[in-house]
């Protein structure tokens, strides 16, 4: 057959075609590059592919698992909200994430009660309501000393048993709060008519019962140490 027929350039135009195709089946696609990192545990560097492409529920979802998998709380909750930050509004992966960040904000809060400032913990309480998490939404509340808008959070998600609980706690706080405003106006007048041994006794008295009372301890040991 002559070089150059018709039948010879139809036939390499076929190869030339059926090559593409081939070509285009078996190249690595952009997309698929985070998914193949994704599967060989390399997270950080499907993450940054994922953005790259602008696949952005993947980058969360990858963002949630480095979460689930870091030990140290403070850069979980980071990572956490980083995923809240990137994902698309309104998306359910944008929920998981500040409903993650937010249930771990909790947990530390509880470890750091004692340090823990009131505007932060109100703030945290307010998100948790947001996120339709109740309960937790009513302890943050608690640990706020906001009994007023823990009370109503208990009402509105049904919790009787806890708004119960919750009302004996404050009737026992009242009636323990009048009985140590007793006390100290029992152990000041002993202590201003001279009768230190009376009021040092008064003082004992009271902290067996509240040993973690510091400022009735720390007046005994001044008394004491006249």
């Amino acid at each position: 057959m002559p070089l150059g027929s018709p039948v010879l350039s139809r036939d390499a135009a076929d190869m030339g075609l059926l090559g593409r195709i081939v070509d285009r089946l078996t190249r690595p696609k952009i997309g698929d590059r985070g998914a193949r990192l994704e599967a060989e545990g390399r997270l950080e560097e499907a993450y940054e592919a994922y953005i790259s492409t602008g696949q952005l529920d993947h980058a969360v979802r990858v963002l949630l698992a480095r979460a689930e998998s870091e030990p140290d709380p403070r850069r979980r909750l980071a990572l956490l909200q980083v995923a809240a930050s990137r994902a698309p509004e309104g998306s359910q992966s944008s929920r998981d994430a500040r409903r993650r960040a937010a249930s771990l904000r909790l947990d530390l809060a509880r470890s750091a009660r004692a340090t823990a400032l009131t505007s932060e913990l109100l703030d945290l309480a307010r998100q948790l309501e947001q996120l339709e998490m109740m309960q937790e939404a009513a302890e943050a509340y608690g640990l706020a000393g906001d009994t007023d808008n823990q009370s109503r959070v208990l009402v509105a998600s049904g919790s009787i048993e806890a708004l119960e609980d919750l009302l004996e706690f404050q009737r026992e706080d009242r009636a323990r709060r009048r009985e140590r405003e007793v006390a100290w106006k029992e152990i000041r007048d002993l202590d201003a008519i001279g009768k230190r041994l009376a009021c040092l006794e008064r003082c004992q008295q009271w902290l067996a019962s509240f040993p973690d009372d510091e400022a009735i301890a720390t007046f005994a040991r001044g008394v004491e140490s006249r």
